[in-house]
């Protein structure tokens, strides 16, 4: 496959939802190579790929202003990354295009295919941030012991409710798109990740070689809320007769939280 002939793709989503695990077993494949939020800026020790020159490092580099920099940015890297890949792309999240807006312009002119990854257990959300944020820790190589979390009664409608507001709004955006896109939730990825792969594989139209997906990450948080939640007596009944009150169903997901082993981008 050319470089000239190559296909990109963007994966769409928000923080604590997957991405990074779906981003690694996407590179299981040989013929996909997926970054990480290339809009973030990464310390030197972080970037591990000396041939993934991030936005910011371009930037610098190069010298200029937005949107300009930005487009000429997205307009080139993608295309000289070396390879004989066939799909190649990152991952991006809500606050990003939101602060950058004129990525949509190249995802367009470009014929991105768009890849939305929702988690829609909003509580599990809350509870992976609250974990990062408590233990100062996004990445291991080991399973870890996490205390229990409490969540701040007052805040925690709120935050459902920018989550769920967030979550409408881009399934509202990404549909007026006219690229093609895929939604995929984690919750089926926690069931059954190969399922989702290939469903992900077939909207690529890769070939359908066999493919090993796996990844190096460490499950964490198990157990129901009741075990991970410090007052959950307290958010039980704040949730009850409110429309998040399914997300109280331990079912609704896997129930634990991930984090991943420091690898290569």
């Amino acid at each position: 496959m050319g470089i000239d002939q190559r296909q990109k793709f963007c994966i769409i989503t928000t923080q604590r939802s997957g991405s990074t695990w779906l981003v690694k077993l996407l590179n299981n494949h040989p013929g996909i190579r997926c970054f990480d939020e290339m809009l973030l800026y990464r310390t030197p020790d972080k970037r591990r790929d000396p041939n993934m020159l991030r936005y910011f490092d371009y930037r610098q580099a190069k010298g200029g202003w937005r949107p300009w920099i930005l487009l000429e940015y997205m307009n080139r890297f993608f295309d000289e990354y070396p390879g004989d890949y066939e799909y190649i792309g990152y991952k991006v999240m809500y606050d990003q295009l939101v602060k950058r807006p004129e990525v949509i312009y190249p995802l367009i002119k470009q014929n991105y295919k768009l890849i939305h990854l929702v988690r829609e257990n909003f509580l599990d959300i809350v509870l992976s941030k609250k974990n990062m944020q408590k233990n100062q820790l996004a990445h291991a190589s080991q399973e870890v012991k996490l205390d229990k979390i409490y969540l701040h009664p007052k805040n925690l409608m709120t935050e459902l409710t920018f989550l769920d507001f967030k979550l409408r709004t881009f399934r509202a955006f990404l549909a007026m798109l006219p690229n093609h896109s895929i939604e995929i939730s984690y919750a089926d990825l926690c069931v059954d990740k190969n399922e989702v792969l290939a469903k992900v594989l077939d909207f690529f139209e890769v070939e359908s070689e066999v493919v090993e997906f796996k990844s190096s990450l460490v499950k964490m948080a198990k157990g129901s809320y009741a075990d991970k939640i410090e007052n959950y007596r307290d958010i039980e009944q704040i949730l009850k007769g409110t429309r998040f009150q399914y997300l109280l169903d331990d079912g609704a997901e896997s129930g634990d939280n991930t984090i991943e082993v420091a690898t290569q981008d």
